[in-house]
């Protein structure tokens, strides 16, 4: 055969066809198709398919099926059934719009609050002379002689380092009218005048005054914790 096809086709096909046909096939098509199939398909697809296919089907399919070029305009009644080896490169654009089920479990925990001196309370000094929170914090000495009393550091808490402010735990003392065993949970439970009989000495049931043994471990049942 030629090595470069012809312009236009013959109008009668050669009753001996070319033992080789050519690689390449033909950008345009025979308009007169021929009367026999040929016998072995083409390498490669052809760029227009016929419009109209065969009313049989093939007794066998081809082992090598034809890659198409170009997709097909309706999909396919059965997908495929292995996925695509490769993911979609461009994520989901719109979000999930049903939040998370599962809250967080631990809350975020409460914000400590601030350890100051009440400056306005005062305490009896050991020379009778009144004492506040400012005068304690001037020196070590009178705060290791003051803070260990249960109003004292429950007001000047920054200053005698209480800012917990709670009851010495496990704590327990000897009522002195009845002699029972005691602790800060029965006093807080108790009424105003035994509170301040147990919490302070007896004979000095005012504020600022010295406080007893129970009232300097019995911080918060006794009162002294100030806002």
């Amino acid at each position: 055969p030629s090595t470069d096809p012809s312009v236009s086709p013959s109008e009668i096909p050669s009753d001996q066809p070319s033992e080789s046909p050519s690689r390449i096939p033909s950008d345009k098509p025979s308009r007169s198709p021929s009367d026999e199939p040929s016998l072995e398909p083409s390498g490669f697809p052809s760029d227009r398919p016929t419009r109209n296919p065969s009313s049989d089907p093939s007794v066998s399919p081809t082992g090598n099926p034809t890659r198409s070029i170009k997709p097909s305009p309706s999909p396919s009644a059965r997908p495929t059934r292995s996925p695509a080896s490769k993911p979609t490169k461009a994520p989901t654009k719109a979000p999930t719009k049903a939040p998370t089920k599962a809250p967080t479990k631990a809350p975020t925990k409460a914000p400590t609050p601030p350890c100051a001196d009440d400056l306005t309370f005062t305490f009896e000094r050991l020379n009778g002379l009144q004492g506040n929170c400012t005068w304690l914090s001037e020196k070590e000495a009178r705060q290791n002689r003051f803070c260990g009393r249960g109003n004292v550091k429950g007001a000047c808490q920054k200053t005698c380092d209480f800012c917990t402010c709670k009851d010495t735990v496990p704590y327990t003392f000897i009522r002195p009218d009845t002699q029972a065993i005691r602790d800060c949970a029965w006093i807080a439970d108790s009424s105003k005048p035994i509170r301040l009989r147990l919490c302070y000495n007896e004979s000095e049931i005012v504020e600022g005054a010295a406080t007893s043994e129970a009232g300097d471990n019995c911080v918060e049942s006794c009162g002294f914790c100030r806002p």
